[in-house]
């Protein structure tokens, strides 16, 4: 295999970066220096430079030159996927869920888990300008003392039918609006499973799936997932056929706490292993907006052809998550998932809804 003039100059720095020959923050040499020293045109020393930043093992400082970057000196190795027998359990994280609580509530606490976004990289400003504006005109427009319908205010519904536009044929009128992604991953477990069922979920999972699935007094059945490419296939085939799982929940695009990210085609064949068998799908989207590229993650519910999956999720990690506004759409279960709502809530905030609803407008 040929090795190009640059990556052989690149491997030689890093080499001597290793060593110790070069130190951290020492400055190297300049670009017309290393050109005369190794006889290679000024081109191939700058790109060697560049494939240097791309590892992570130099940077670039203004009108200065370049520096050798701090290093991790070992990468911890990622852990492997957890081999247990597979039994249905009933949960019991509510206690420990509350010690946590307690421990977020600090004032100097930094609680890395909850994937809370840092005030300054949200529309705060533009959020409290529409707050304002849209609070002045509220209570004089027809409508604004009342209940709101218990599936969403409409114009958000459009709004968020258009933001999913991966989903062909989608319309605002499959969406409920919830209280979040938490409470329409609440609905929709009580819309598909009863106390004592089975809910499948993965190991190790999001915390509040299982505090939910305890308040539900329902069971769990942990599948061992890998950090890297999730849920074992033949795995989660054995299992959805020996067992009596009544529901699934998942998340495929950065769950919590692995942050993997399911490729499409095995999306495609845990659909079809899962939804085949008539179990309905949990799909909680919450982090799918947040990946890195040009192109947005496929989702589960791309490949639903039974309204099945129940996709969940809200604009608590791209606009604010105070503001309490997250969405389903429940396929199959709509009516269902609509009637729990209206008795447990009647309606979602409408003075949020319209909020969230201009701020989708934004470009």
């Amino acid at each position: 295999m040929v090795e190009f003039h640059y990556i052989r100059l690149a491997n030689e720095i890093e080499g001597r970066v290793a060593s110790g020959h070069i130190a951290i923050g020492e400055r190297l040499p300049s670009l017309r220096r290393v050109q005369k020293q190794k006889r290679l045109s000024l081109s191939t020393v700058y790109q060697a430079y560049v494939e240097l930043e791309n590892r992570g093992v130099i940077e670039a400082r203004n009108k200065s030159g370049f520096y050798v970057r701090a290093q991790i000196k070992k990468l911890l190795p990622l852990p492997a996927a957890g081999h247990f027998f597979l039994k249905p359990l009933k949960v019991k994280v509510n206690t420990l869920a509350g010690v946590l609580q307690n421990l977020f509530d600090h004032p100097e606490m930094i609680p890395f888990s909850a994937a809370i976004p840092g005030p300054e990289l949200l529309p705060v400003k533009q959020l409290s300008r529409m707050a304002r504006e849209i609070g002045a005109t509220y209570l004089l427009k027809a409508g604004g003392t009342g209940y709101g319908s218990p599936t969403g205010q409409p114009e958000l519904q459009r709004q968020i039918a258009r933001h999913l536009d991966w989903y062909d044929g989608f319309s605002g009128e499959e969406i409920i609006v919830t209280g979040g992604c938490m409470d329409a991953i609440n609905l929709c477990l009580r819309a598909v499973a009863s106390p004592g069922d089975i809910i499948l979920v993965e190991s190790p999972t999001f915390l509040c799936y299982l505090q939910l699935i305890e308040d539900l007094n329902m069971r769990v059945l942990e599948l061992p997932a890998d950090p890297v490419h999730g849920l074992d296939l033949d795995v989660l085939a054995r299992t959805v056929e020996e067992h009596d799982v009544r529901a699934v929940l998942l998340n495929s695009n950065f769950p919590n706490p692995l942050g993997y990210r399911v490729a499409g085609e095995k999306k495609r064949e845990m659909v079809r292993m899962i939804c085949g068998r008539g179990i309905p799908v949990i799909e909680d989207d919450i982090y799918g907006e947040l990946y890195f590229g040009e192109t947005r993650p496929t989702t589960l519910k791309q490949y639903d052809e039974q309204g099945l999956v129940l996709y969940c999720s809200s604009f608590s990690k791209t606009v604010l998550p105070d503001l309490r506004v997250g969405w389903v759409v429940p396929g199959r279960f709509k009516e269902k998932v609509k009637r729990l709502k209206f008795n447990a809530l009647i309606a979602t905030p409408k003075l949020n809804q319209m909020i969230g609803s201009v701020e989708k407008e934004r470009p």
